[in-house]
């Protein structure tokens, strides 16, 4: 096949009818093309409809900058702001945390597209973000042409303004609503506790309670069971992210002993103070200076993050904890001990401004509940970071490869305790075996990632490897995702030799022979068990493989091709003694010792 050379590669801002012009004008041609967004329905559907054409997959280039690129970008997004108070602290961009900043994922895309630019490697490229597009536009106007038009330009800028006018005035009247439901909860008798307390900050949803409503925290274990036999008084502050289950959740909450809730000190001046300070942020977006990383001009990336914390209501509802927090201390509410889930996300760092303030003696305890890979830099910080990042007083760790990953990073080892995981325990208490059992035969279990967007692309890798084959699939959807859109993804069937399971993790690997996976922690699940798990890489996003480092450990596939060809050869494959070693650095045995040590004053 020969395909047609052009001295300017055309950019296309990837709408509905830009592309479908596109179409209409070169589906005779034969052209090289690639896409560069996270809409993997999107890329297929134009695969679909160009057979002429011929697709360019950015998977080993996308993660290869990625690599070569995060920790450099580290330091650039700390030398973004010199005075690091907290409004610096509860942005996106300053916590680089991947599955809410896309700057760092859009800044690979840029770099993807100068080397096919320079190289001159395809005739076309797709681009989703208008962020990204400016920002190959802006870096290699010479080599490229464009087909935006100012209908676009317009329809983007008066988009953009109308999502933040209606998200704030939902903020509004979202908050406004919790506090008043809120005040007139039935409490049946509960007193506001005198003593002083031992805080335990989680999260509740509808599978938050057992069949009489008794609240069942899914984080902590046995720790909040420990420090009350210690002589302390634990009392949960569940945080409660949906507000579409905000009424039925706090009605259940606000009926349990020994739970507070948020909005108790919550007061509308409160929302009206956050509400305030959100549209004072929109002058500091409209100032956005130029701003370069590795030569490149990435301004319109790094203000597209910081539009997005206008749209979205993230930052504004996390501000909301620092004035509960300080309406806590003026009611007289008692803390002298405050633990939390640690991630180094936004809302973390906000509390613990507000415990210093306004709980100086409290003592601060993160405990790290999840694994994650390298690539999730929301963990990670410079030197100058260190200086003024709001960090807990001590961290809790689940294994050794934490507290070795940590402390390259620059975390005081004196303030980390390997303490074990309580949500992994029981892998400790399983050997994996020499050889996979394979008495279930040809059963791949898939695990889906939490984003919508990554596991429409797995489901439609998976749907072209085994449609119509022998093989027997199992698809276990991550609970909080759209299962429906995901099956739905380019109105493909779900095949006849898939199955849906909503059994627990270690109920569906007694039914598996090979775990397919992108992200998740369901990889070292897999080899706990004997089983030979196989990392999918993607075309759209930055891999998370939690696997990456262990190359033996796992098979590896791009392709629906390759996946079915991994998965023929994992069914009998031994994943050899590297794995138990990985489970053990990992999630260490539960310490009853060392975590109340964590608890005791220096």
């Amino acid at each position: 096949m020969i395909f047609v050379n052009s001295d300017k590669i055309k950019v296309v801002f990837a709408t509905s009818r830009s592309i479908a012009s596109l179409i209409h004008k070169k589906m005779n041609e034969k052209l090289l093309w690639t896409y560069l967004g996270e809409n993997a329905v999107q890329t297929i559907k134009i695969e679909n409809e160009t057979p002429n054409w011929k697709r360019i997959s950015i998977a080993d280039a996308l993660q290869k900058h990625a690599k070569k690129t995060s920790g450099a970008y580290t330091e650039y997004i700390s030398s973004l702001c010199n005075k690091k108070g907290i409004e610096w602290w509860a942005s996106r961009v300053s916590e680089k945390n991947p599955f809410v900043s896309r700057a760092f994922l859009h800044i690979c895309y840029l770099k993807v597209a100068g080397e096919l630019i320079e190289g001159n490697k395809c005739q076309i490229i797709f681009i989703e973000d208008k962020d990204v597009f400016d920002s190959v536009m802006k870096n290699y106007n010479d080599s490229v042409v464009s087909n935006i038009s100012i209908v676009n330009k317009v329809a983007a800028f008066f988009g953009c303004g109308l999502k933040i006018i209606t998200s704030k005035l939902r903020f509004l009247a979202v908050n406004i609503h919790h506090v008043i439901f809120t005040r007139y909860l039935d409490r049946d008798g509960k007193k506001e506790p005198k003593k002083n307390l031992t805080i335990v900050h989680t999260f509740a949803n509808k599978r938050s309670f057992d069949g009489n409503g008794n609240f069942r925290d899914s984080y902590f274990g046995k720790m909040p069971e420990w420090l009350e036999k210690n002589d302390r008084t634990v009392v949960f502050l569940p945080r409660i992210l949906d507000s579409r289950i905000y009424k039925e959740t706090a009605s259940k909450l606000a009926k349990n002993n020994g739970v507070l809730l948020w909005y108790d000190y919550v007061s509308i001046l409160d929302v009206f103070a956050s509400f305030s300070r959100e549209l004072a942020s929109v002058f500091s977006i409209i100032k956005t200076e130029t701003t370069k990383f590795q030569g490149l001009d990435i301004s319109d990336i790094i203000k597209r993050d910081r539009t997005m914390d206008l749209i979205e209501n993230r930052r504004a509802s996390d501000r909301l904890l620092y004035f509960a927090i300080k309406r806590m201390a003026k009611k007289g509410l008692r803390i002298s001990e405050f633990l939390y889930t640690y991630e180094n996300q936004c809302w973390e760092k906000i509390l613990i401004s507000a415990l210093r303030k306004f709980y100086p003696e409290c003592r601060i305890i993160g405990y790290q509940h999840a694994a994650f890979s390298d690539m999730q830099l929301n963990y990670f910080f410079t030197d100058s970071d260190k200086k003024s990042m709001p960090f807990p007083d001590r961290l809790i760790l689940s294994g050794q490869y934490y507290m070795d990953l940590f402390s390259k990073r620059g975390y005081e080892k004196s303030k980390m305790i390997i303490g074990g995981s309580f949500r992994f325990a029981y892998l400790l208490e399983q050997k994996a075996t020499e050889d996979v059992n394979v008495s279930n035969g040809n059963h791949v279990l898939v695990t889906f990632p939490m984003d919508e967007n990554q596991a429409a692309e797995l489901y439609m890798k998976i749907v072209n490897a085994f449609d119509g084959d022998s093989t027997k699939v199992i698809l276990k959807f991550h609970p909080f995702s759209n299962r429906s859109k995901i099956l739905g993804s380019n109105g493909m069937r779900m095949s006849e030799n898939f199955e849906i399971s909503d059994a627990t993790m270690p109920e569906a690997l007694k039914k598996s022979g090979t775990v397919i996976y992108t992200s998740s922690t369901t990889c070292i699940e897999a080899i706990s068990n004997g089983i030979m798990p196989i990392a999918v890489k993607s075309d759209h996003f930055i891999d998370m493989d939690q696997l990456e480092s262990y190359q033996d450990a796992r098979l590896v596939a791009k392709t629906p091709e390759e996946i079915r060809e991994c998965a023929k050869k994992a069914l009998g494959m031994n994943v050899g003694k590297e794995a138990t070693e990985i489970v053990s650095q990992r999630f260490a045995k539960v310490d009853m010792d060392k975590i109340m040590a964590a608890f005791e004053s220096e």
